[in-house]
């Protein structure tokens, strides 16, 4: 019966630690932070947040429930149901140039990984944010958490799509968020919502071509 498991003369087996959790306290959960998580991933915890130290805590609980030592921006985003940044770009593109279909598309691929449909808007109206603060700053990376490409396309989409459409859809997705939570159907009502920013976006475009033509 000489077995080689465990307890048996064989040698013991070694199971990788888990990550320890954050502490709860303030003090102590700056070092654990720092040593734990890349600075942009912090970064991204801390707008999330808004400030909150539970909720922060929460998205640290969340993330290393992965069993990584070492938090990156991709598991903060899953965690906290953030938008990734190419499915953001390409659904802002897709509203601006009027393809629905495409619109639906990305749409429902991004709830079928999981994001709720709060977090879906949320972090949609996050992103226009961004493409705000890119229309009136010389240097919006100052703002805005991403590399030097992302900010960059997002500098090249606001100068294309113009403060005024940006703002129109910043404006339509904050409404449409109050009601979505309320909302039997919020799935429905937000594909509604973006819908009818796509139709709407001809009268930006026909009023940026007539006063083209005038000024011409």
């Amino acid at each position: 019966r000489g077995g080689s498991g465990p307890g048996r003369g064989g040698p013991p087996v070694r199971h990788a630690a888990p990550p320890p959790p954050p502490p709860r306290s303030r003090r102590a959960w700056r070092p654990f932070a720092r040593s734990h998580a890349e600075d942009r991933a912090l970064r991204i915890i801390a707008r999330v947040a808004n400030g909150a130290m539970r909720d922060a805590i929460s998205i640290l609980d969340q993330t290393l429930a992965s069993g990584d030592k070492k938090i990156t921006v991709e598991m903060v985003l899953e965690s906290a149901g953030i938008l990734q940044d190419e499915a953001a770009m390409d659904l802002a593109q897709a509203l601006y140039e009027k393809d629905i279909r495409k619109v639906l598309e990305i749409t429902d691929s991004v709830l079928m990984q999981g994001k709720s449909t709060s977090q879906f808007l949320s972090s949609l109206i996050y992103y226009y944010r961004n493409l705000l603060v890119c229309t009136g700053m010389e240097n919006p990376g100052l703002f805005i958490e991403g590399s030097d490409e992302i900010i960059d396309f997002m500098k090249k989409q606001a100068e294309e799509f113009g403060r005024e459409f940006i703002t129109y859809v910043i404006r339509e997705l904050s409404q449409a968020e109050s009601i979505i939570k309320r909302s039997t159907q919020p799935r429905t009502y937000l594909e509604v919502v973006l819908i009818n920013i796509s139709s709407m976006n001809i009268t930006f475009a026909e009023q940026a071509s007539m006063l083209q033509r005038i000024s011409a």
